[in-house]
């Protein structure tokens, strides 16, 4: 995952002065995965440090994942 603070950092500086827009989509764990979502708080500090570059960012909610409908999890259940 590039979720720390120092990810952030570097993707700020790829993006400073350049027209873009950032969607922070939380990964969906789904059965038999080796990650697991970061909490809401880290995310929350990795748009913090976008913010400092002046980058939009948006933290996108999550929907279907109690059904493993969310993005990423439709080819997790065989």
């Amino acid at each position: 995952f590039n979720d720390s603070p120092d990810d952030a950092k570097k993707l700020g500086t790829i993006l400073a002065g350049k027209s873009a827009y950032i969607n922070l989509i939380p990964f969906n764990s789904f059965p038999g995965s080796h990650y697991n979502r970061p909490d809401l708080d880290k995310i929350e500090k990795f748009k913090e440090v976008l913010d400092t570059f002046k980058i939009p960012t948006l933290i996108r909610s999550a929907k279907g994942d109690d059904v493993l409908a969310a993005c990423g999890q439709l080819n997790s259940k065989n």
